[in-house]
């Protein structure tokens, strides 16, 4: 579904929204800890909390289009929403993250088979996308889950900025 949006917009609606989309995925990012709380508090049933709930599955499939439409924010965005439905350690969290962009990513892959896609550029980018995800997986293992966070915020925050100088100019 994201994949098909992406071919549907144009380029300019496309680069006015990006900024906005870093934007909202950095803020629910920084406010995971805020919403994992109020999460926690409002989902006890008899005193646990399942980590396969249908609020969990819903919000991954929205964030799944979203990847498919806009992987670059989708990262951020989908990391957010895991640490806000499901208990756990944020570096677990980026192990299912990477788990679920590849699906999404595939999925967006096989819309895109009928566009006039140049294959080389993709092919290029899928590759060094694969690459940097499970380095980025395995440098985010090393380091501890608060120290994490902050490069996540740091990060989006700076993309958002930059993307938000990039729109307007």
């Amino acid at each position: 579904m994201g994949g098909l949006l992406l071919l549907t917009t144009s380029t300019t609606a496309f680069a006015k929204a990006v900024p906005w989309l870093l934007a909202f995925s950095t803020a629910l990012f920084a406010a995971g800890p805020k919403i994992r709380l109020w999460a926690s508090r409002t989902s006890d049933v008899a005193g646990s909390r399942s980590e396969t709930s249908p609020q969990a599955l819903a919000l991954v499939l929205v964030i799944a289009v979203y990847n498919g439409y806009f992987g670059a924010g989708g990262g951020v965005l989908l990391l957010a929403g895991l640490a806000a439905v499901m208990p756990g350690d944020v570096r677990r969290l980026n192990v299912l993250k990477v788990l679920v962009q590849v699906t999404a990513n595939a999925s967006a892959i096989v819309v895109f088979l009928s566009a006039g896609v140049d294959w080389g550029i993709a092919a290029t980018m899928a590759v060094g996308s694969v690459v940097g995800g499970f380095v980025g997986m395995r440098l985010a293992n090393r380091i501890s889950a608060r120290g994490l966070y902050w490069v996540v915020v740091a990060v989006g925050a700076t993309l958002t900025v930059a993307y938000f100088f990039k729109a307007s100019g």
